[in-house]
């Protein structure tokens, strides 16, 4: 058996769950977000978009770590999670926000912070402005 047809199966039956029963799991969604395969990848962004801010800030770091260490396709899928979670993103604009500023990261980690960033602009922006406010 495929695991990748395993993991959409499970992911169709957690979409079905109440966003709370989904939190002890969201370590593993953000571990599926680097998938081969792209439906995987999409089905644990959808997951991780239904999380409350709470859970969020408990995989926030491996989230922002994820975005300036993983593949495009990884960016990709983490930005369609952040941008499904809205405000509840700001725990991982915080992280994003912290490495941007952060001189003992390496100049490309920094950029793809700052990319990330600007990619949510529109979708995260209650978060980065009360980041902002802060």
């Amino acid at each position: 058996h495929d695991h990748g047809e395993v993991h959409l199966a499970a992911a169709r039956v957690l979409r079905g769950l109440d966003p709370e029963a989904l939190a002890p799991a969201a370590r593993e969604f953000v571990h599926h977000l680097s998938n081969r395969r792209q439906a995987v990848r999409s089905e644990a962004a959808l997951l991780l978009s239904r999380l409350g801010e709470p859970t969020v800030a408990r995989v926030a770091r491996d989230l922002a770590t994820a975005t300036v260490r993983g593949s495009d396709d990884v960016r990709d899928a983490i930005s369609l999670a952040l941008r499904g979670l809205g405000s509840r993103a700001r725990p991982v604009v915080q992280e994003l926000a912290q490495m941007v500023g952060d001189e003992t990261m390496d100049s490309q980690a920094q950029r793809l912070a700052a990319e990330a960033l600007w990619r949510l602009r529109e979708h995260a922006g209650p978060a980065a402005r009360e980041l902002a406010l802060a």
